[in-house]
């Protein structure tokens, strides 16, 4: 781990590289009508190597920079294992699924956790979440045989879709 990392959050290079990207990111999620992510060469000849995330069943998640893999932030333990990840689309939140049904939506820049998804009845283990391309909305499951479009402004559930007995 970088020597300016700590624990709670990421380094201030991180941070700073986070922040400058995110307000282009964030003001094309409403005008976009191609699907982002896709770098061109202009973007991928820059000095600031792209960041991934990774989770893990120990608790954690971790950023490393792709050009080299070199990991620049580790996070505290969570309470119980990360079963999934997914990025927001501005880059500056992580949504992490849970072997208990809860999502915790992560502040990327901090570590912090900004907001809690809590599934009603049986607990279920979260094994895939997706944002939609704007950001507002979250696909988790919500049971044990659906999936939910969650409205993550309101943070309530806009719409649930039945998958059936056989999942």
């Amino acid at each position: 781990m970088a020597e300016d990392a700590s624990p709670t959050a990421s380094p201030k290079h991180v941070i700073d590289q986070i922040d400058e990207t995110q307000p282009t990111l964030s003001a094309t999620l409403k005008k976009r009508n191609v699907p982002a992510g896709y770098t061109t060469p202009a973007e991928s000849s820059t000095p600031r190597p792209p960041l991934v995330a990774y989770s893990s069943l120990d608790k954690t998640y971790s950023l490393h920079e792709l050009s080299n893999f070199s990991q620049v932030y580790h996070s505290a333990p969570a309470d119980e294992p990360i079963t999934s990840l997914a990025i927001h689309p501005d880059g500056a939140l992580l949504a992490l699924g849970t072997p208990s049904s809860k999502i915790q939506i992560s502040d990327v820049r901090s570590g912090a956790v900004a907001a809690t998804i809590s599934p009603q009845g049986t607990p279920f283990s979260v094994h895939t979440l997706s944002f939609s391309e704007n950001g507002y909305h979250l696909l988790a499951p919500d049971s044990l045989s659906s999936v939910a479009i969650w409205n993550l402004r309101k943070m309530t559930t806009a719409h649930s879709i039945p998958l059936g007995d056989a999942f």
